[in-house]
């Protein structure tokens, strides 16, 4: 792994975004690494950033994203090149002029998403929390033009940056169009999740054999640690 990210380093990271769940694993993440200071208030692109480098040093660019065909259910799986959405959404802040009419747009973060999760009306709630006119009065979604609307909708997706991103298909299974918004935080942490897994399970075997600790175990390289596993599971076989 580059630099100082260690699998002891990364499984105190899973372990602590394990606690809490949905958008927030993937500012836990970041932050109890390191990578982004307040996370759950830094801009979406900037987390999601840091989460994708996260996985690209790890596990490397390519990721498998699945989403469901609206019009069969058949579930797919889209092989994406992550090295595609580096670097994307840099602004924190812009503004959107419609006619007369001058918005201010702040960029998403997770705490954003987090209240929007929990509220009757997702939509009007991230509107609420991160539109205002350029005087600095508030901005309700019923009282405003659809057109304002879509124009505000593009200029967020921009400033969201990988999180904007939305990604195409065709079903195999019926040739429809699909189509889904990349969650960085949700794919990051399914592959996490399932390299955690491996990993501990390479630590209870090890222990079980030669009676090492966790942090023996992981100290090891990858290519000694196959090694010892090998050596382990033929015993195993041969007792």
């Amino acid at each position: 792994m580059a630099g100082n990210l260690t699998a002891a380093v990364l499984l105190d990271a899973w372990e602590a975004a394990a606690a809490v769940s949905g958008q927030r694993r993937g500012a836990m993440l970041v932050d109890r690494l390191g990578l982004v200071v307040n996370a759950l208030d830094a801009p979406l692109a900037q987390r999601d950033a840091a989460l994708l480098d996260l996985y690209r040093s790890v596990f490397g660019d390519r990721a498998e994203m699945v989403m469901d065909c609206t019009s069969c259910g058949k579930a797919l799986e889209v092989d994406l090149d992550l090295a595609v959405f580096a670097g994307a959404g840099t602004s924190e802040v812009t503004c959107v002029v419609s006619g007369s009419r001058e918005y201010e747009l702040r960029a998403l973060t997770t705490r954003d998403l987090v209240a929007a999760a929990a509220a009757p009306d997702p939509a009007a709630t991230l509107l609420a929390r991160t539109v205002r006119r350029t005087d600095g009065t508030a901005v309700a979604a019923a009282d405003l033009p659809a057109g304002d609307l879509d124009l505000l909708d593009v200029a967020s997706e921009r400033l969201a940056g990988p999180a904007g991103v939305v990604v195409s298909a065709r079903c195999p299974a019926c040739g429809a169009p699909v189509r889904g918004g990349l969650d960085v935080a949700a794919l990051g942490w399914s592959r996490l999740d399932r390299w955690a897994g491996d990993r501990l399970a390479e630590v209870a075997t090890l222990a079980r054999a030669y009676g090492w600790t966790e942090a023996e175990v992981l100290a090891l390289t990858p290519a000694r640690r196959a090694v010892y596993l090998e050596l382990a599971q033929r015993e195993l076989v041969v007792s």
